[in-house]
């Protein structure tokens, strides 16, 4: 009797030790399944983060920074993040069973958001303003190139100018220096033939 109860004894101590066995294991998927949903909020709060502020700051410019410091901003935002870990759940009390809605993770999400907000808000607007100056300084390297094209064309076409003004200053003095000299040569020969007629 005694060895038939050892038996049991060692029958129960193992099926315990097993049970302790699945329950540990149980207990060990349990927590690391929590761990990686909670990876995973993680990433989908950064991601919407950094989505939310890169829209907005490129479409607003940097200066929209403004309205996310703004807290009633900032809990909208944590508010959009809720509803989508919005699950339903039963409760009972008082023996009345109902459906009611509750937030998975509202503790965790919360943290995170309050740790990351900042961060990500600081990193996304530096991100905007490197890319604001970045388009200033294209804006001012193709208005210098436009400024340096235009003074080329303009001093092409006072170039022309010049030209013809030479040109055009060569043929008066060229005319003139005709004029003269005809003026020269016909004056003798008018005089000739002046003196010509007055002795008749």
């Amino acid at each position: 009797m005694a060895v038939r109860e050892s038996l049991r004894n060692m029958q129960d101590l193992q099926a315990a030790s097993l049970k302790l066995k699945k329950q540990k294991e149980a207990e060990r998927q349990k927590a690391k399944e929590k761990k990686e949903i909670q990876e995973r909020i993680k990433k989908e709060i950064e991601i919407f983060l950094h989505s939310e502020f890169s829209e907005n700051l490129q479409k607003y410019g940097s200066t929209y920074i403004i309205e996310y410091y703004n807290i009633n901003k900032k809990n909208a935002l944590l508010g959009k993040i809720w509803s989508n870990h919005i699950v339903e759940k039963n409760i009972k009390l008082k023996n009345i069973e109902y459906t009611t809605k509750i937030i998975e993770y509202k503790e965790f999400i919360n943290d995170h958001f309050n740790k990351i907000y900042y961060k990500i808000l600081k990193e996304e607007e530096n991100i905007q303003k490197k890319y604001e100056t970045y388009i200033y300084y294209k804006n001012m390297q193709q208005l210098q190139q436009q400024s340096q094209s235009q003074k080329q064309q303009f001093q092409e076409v006072s170039i022309k100018k010049n030209n013809n003004i030479s040109t055009k200053t060569i043929n008066k003095t060229i005319n003139t220096i005709l004029i003269i000299l005809l003026a020269i040569v016909c004056f003798p020969v008018a005089i000739v033939i002046a003196a010509c007629k007055n002795q008749k």
